[in-house]
């Protein structure tokens, strides 16, 4: 097998940067630090980022005791309204409403000892989309995070 190593000495490196522009910097210092100044950068009086208008969590529980245990259940539904994920309001940085609704299921017996369990998260299985990020250092490329898929979760379990 065969190596090659070359060593970059930092401060050539950084005269590299400086002189070619560089990956980091572009290569027009002067248009970048234009557009960050220019009038569409202006934040003043825009909607302040990941701040929606709205958003509200309602529950609805319900425990029904029987002669072998107890029954309780838990329906909730979340609901975000539409915000902005950056300052600068651009349509592309608007994330939208979203709704979710989630349901627990338990049943315990009479004594406490023993009991079974059923979680189920995103009980629509509506892929959402909650958050966004952009990159604005890099390519400009924007990712979304999305609420993620059903997930059902069944425990059993004993008391000691």
């Amino acid at each position: 097998m065969q190596r090659i190593a070359i060593d970059l000495d930092p401060a050539v490196a950084q005269r590299i940067n400086l002189e070619t522009g560089g990956p980091f910097v572009g290569n027009n210092v002067v248009e970048r630090t234009a557009a960050f100044f220019s009038p569409g950068s202006d934040i003043y009086g825009k909607t302040p980022p990941k701040v929606p208008e709205f958003s509200s969590r309602i529950a609805l529980s319900q425990r029904t005791e029987f002669k072998i245990g107890t029954l309780t259940t838990n329906f909730r539904y979340v609901h975000v309204s539409p915000y902005f994920f950056r300052v600068y309001n651009a349509p592309e940085d608007r994330v939208p409403a979203y709704d979710q609704f989630d349901m627990d299921v338990m049943f315990e017996t009479a004594n406490g000892k023993y009991f079974a369990q059923l979680n189920i998260k995103n009980l629509t299985d509506k892929a959402s989309v909650i958050s966004k990020y952009r990159d604005d250092f890099g390519v400009g490329a924007i990712s979304y995070q999305y609420v993620s898929p059903r997930q059902i979760v069944g425990r059993l379990g004993v008391r000691f």
